[in-house]
């Protein structure tokens, strides 16, 4: 092999090293797009309220309450009470409370949470509501709820089933989150903080 073939042969070699080190506008050297967080979230009694804003602010994501036309009262909200307004929302199908809150233009989000007290086993029925005024379509939603007893999978397996359109995510219980502990779970969504 001559001599002048070696050296440009060298010189390709060397050329193809450098732009492959990074010394072009590769994908590699881009910083990673952050995603749009939405954080929906329904509070009768202000515990699921601050999980909501504790996830928007370390995801830097929208905040967004999903409000019942008619405020819950205390009576409203008494589980042993069969008259109350809770309990008959979560025992008659056809009990659908109306919300105040506007639709969300879901297709600006890439992430959506939406949280919520479990009740009966179940997320309330005003999450329902929201649901109905979206278009999650194949959307991927991650839910998550407070509880004093309960745990979150029954109630993600029921809206599993109500609207099997939606990827829902297996979800989680946030009784007392801390920022570690939400920064770590939202990692895994592709959300750096």
């Amino acid at each position: 092999m001559s001599r002048k073939i070696m050296i440009s042969l060298a010189a390709l070699i060397m050329m193809m090293t450098i732009s492959s080190c990074g010394g072009g506008n590769n994908a590699e050297n881009e910083k990673p797009k952050q995603k749009r967080v939405l954080v929906a979230y329904f509070s009768a009694t202000g515990k699921t309220k601050k999980v909501a804003e504790d996830i928007a602010r370390i995801s830097g994501g929208d905040l967004h309450e999903i409000v019942p036309a008619k405020p819950y009262s205390a009576a409203d909200l008494d589980w042993t009470d069969e008259k109350s307004r809770s309990y008959v929302e979560m025992h008659e199908s056809d009990s659908l409370p109306e919300t105040t809150d506007s639709v969300v233009d879901i297709s600006s989000y890439d992430v959506i949470f939406i949280g919520y007290p479990i009740w009966w086993e179940q997320a309330p029925r005003v999450i329902n509501s929201f649901i109905d005024k979206q278009e999650l379509g194949k959307r991927y939603v991650i839910p998550f709820a407070t509880s004093n007893g309960s745990q979150i999978g029954e109630s993600v397996d029921s809206l599993k089933s109500q609207y099997p359109g939606i990827y829902w995510d297996s979800g989680k219980l946030l009784n007392s989150a801390s920022d570690a502990g939400l920064i770590k779970w939202m990692k895994g969504f592709g959300i750096k903080r």
